[in-house]
């Protein structure tokens, strides 16, 4: 299995192209002439959108993907879902125009366990910068979207952000994965990627929590 890193779009968002024998998953692309490219360039056949949460940095390559693929599973927690059709609400007409899928796609709602052409991916929900945010976990890797960043987290004060959800996913989190013997490598949303152990203990946000867990 290998994991293609696409910084992209306005906001310089992370997507990732995860593929295994030329079948691929795109998490998160956020734009649609770099994400082709490398599929084809990759000689790629692309399999499903998984992603993190309802952005519309996140989003912004759905529309020409769906035009390309009228049948590309996008697969999105229920909480988010909205954004995809609410130009509005997922905040692109304030940053770039209007990004959103028309009234008649169809979306596919995460289970607990996703299987795909490329694996089983375990699908965690960590509301708290958006409703619908999750992380992903694939062997042992940890796709966080914008829960967790290197040494930071995502933010709460925008639409539907919530501090108090935010806060009791990190803790959620931490009890998860604070005794799993293996480390993850960690792909945020945004910036470079982490391990779980160097953002267990240099994560100020998780750290507070393991120290208070070790008590």
């Amino acid at each position: 299995m290998k994991i293609i890193t696409l910084p992209c779009g306005p906001l310089s968002t992370n997507t990732y192209i995860i593929h295994h024998q030329k079948k691929a998953m795109v998490v998160d692309p956020a734009d649609f002439n770099i994400v082709w490219t490398s599929l084809k360039n990759h000689e790629l056949e692309l399999s499903g959108v998984l992603l993190t949460h309802g952005h519309f940095d996140h989003i912004l390559a759905l529309p020409e993907l769906r035009k390309h693929m009228p049948d590309l599973p996008i697969h999105i927690h229920p909480g988010d879902e909205h954004l995809l059709f609410d130009a509005q609400d997922n905040g692109s007409i304030a940053f770039i125009g209007a990004c959103q899928l028309s009234e008649n796609e169809k979306v596919s709602h995460y289970d607990t366990l996703l299987s795909t052409p490329i694996g089983d991916i375990t699908v965690i929900s960590v509301p708290g910068h958006s409703p619908g945010s999750v992380v992903l976990e694939f062997e042992n890797y940890l796709f966080t979207g914008d829960f967790i960043f290197k040494e930071s987290i995502g933010r709460t004060d925008l639409l539907s952000g919530s501090p108090k959800d935010m806060h009791e996913s990190l803790i959620r989190f931490v009890d998860l994965y604070i005794d799993r013997v293996e480390d993850f490598k960690i792909y945020p949303g945004h910036r470079e990627t982490s391990t779980l152990a160097y953002e267990l203990k240099n994560n100020p946000f998780l750290d507070r929590i393991t120290k208070f867990k070790g008590q």
